[in-house]
């Protein structure tokens, strides 16, 4: 999905909503929305960078970053001959940011599950005192999924 958008939408200049963790005034963690304007390969790259995040599948990780190359250098990516190939992009409209958005943050609450899911894996090998540290580290990545899975409208069953 990240090069999907990358090659439909990457120099397109957006408003995002980036979400910000905050301790509110009854001490609990909230999601508050902060905007910021810049192009679509910038805000993943900025993103992806921030949460240490590298494509494991090595064809997409050398498309992301020759795209990447591309787009930094002002060349400006278009589908040649996309119409007789039958090839035909979405229309950049005005949900763009939204769906940038909503791509980063499933990758995140994706990488969340995932090490949720090596923490409990851990908890099977350890003692009761290092577990309670694994528990609570558990309980956090719980939360912060929790508070993104809101931010995407999503019920966790």
């Amino acid at each position: 999905k990240i090069i999907e958008v990358l090659l439909l939408y990457g120099t397109q200049s957006e408003e995002f909503e980036d979400l910000m963790l905050r301790e509110n005034e009854e001490g609990e963690l909230v999601l508050e929305p902060e905007r910021t304007e810049s192009r679509v390969f910038e805000k993943i790259f900025l993103d992806l960078q921030e949460d240490e995040i590298q494509l494991s599948h090595e064809q997409f990780r050398q498309i992301y970053y020759t795209l990447m190359e591309k787009l930094n250098s002002g060349e400006d990516y278009t589908l040649h001959q996309s119409e007789r190939k039958d090839i035909y992009p979405k229309p950049k409209d005005h949900g763009l940011g939204q769906l940038v958005s909503e791509t980063i943050l499933s990758l995140r609450c994706y990488l969340i599950q995932k090490r949720i899911a090596e923490l409990r894996d851990q908890t099977e090998a350890h003692t009761a005192e290092t577990n309670r540290e694994v528990l609570e580290d558990i309980m956090n990545y719980l939360q912060l999924n929790k508070l993104l899975n809101e931010k995407l409208n999503r019920v966790l069953s």
